[in-house]
């Protein structure tokens, strides 16, 4: 009996292992990074992990964070309107995104009690959920105010 195919199959796994991987997990971030830098895109950085969010969040500006999960259809409605709003702030305002079902103590350290939550990390180093309309309108207000916390400090 020939192991050919097998042999082929196992490849192919890996191969597509290894695509899976660098997919999910290539934020931008290098490890190194112990100051958020501004995003120049018009996405969020995704977090996929605990000490990425620690190492980035810091407390010389503001930084939003969006926390959602992909099974919650009100966080499906969310997030139109909150990109829209943070398309116009790209490279003004540092905007994280948490996926709350997969770093569920992350999620928990912060004070996120459901899906979606919007929150503010501020330069204090106190934290505050935003509470507001979900709305281009709104979500742009609320970017204005981290834009301008983020101008006073430089």
């Amino acid at each position: 009996m020939s192991l050919l195919p097998e042999i082929i199959l196992a490849v192919v796994l890996v191969a597509l292992l290894i695509l899976y991987m660098n997919s999910n997990f290539s934020s931008g971030y290098d490890g190194n990074q112990t100051q958020p830098q501004l995003l120049a895109t018009d996405d969020p950085m995704r977090i996929t992990s605990k000490k990425q969010f620690y190492d980035l969040v810091s407390r010389d500006q503001d930084t939003i964070i969006f926390v959602g999960a992909s099974w919650c259809g009100y966080c499906q409605q969310a997030i139109t309107p909150f990109m829209e709003a943070a398309r116009g702030f790209a490279g003004k305002v540092f905007v994280l995104e948490v996926k709350g079902t997969e770093l569920t103590r992350l999620v928990k350290d912060i004070g996120v009690n459901g899906f979606p939550s919007i929150l503010k990390s501020h330069r204090n180093g106190t934290r505050t959920m935003y509470t507001g309309e979900r709305s281009v309108d709104a979500f742009r207000e609320y970017f204005r105010e981290a834009q301008t916390n983020v101008e006073t400090t430089r």
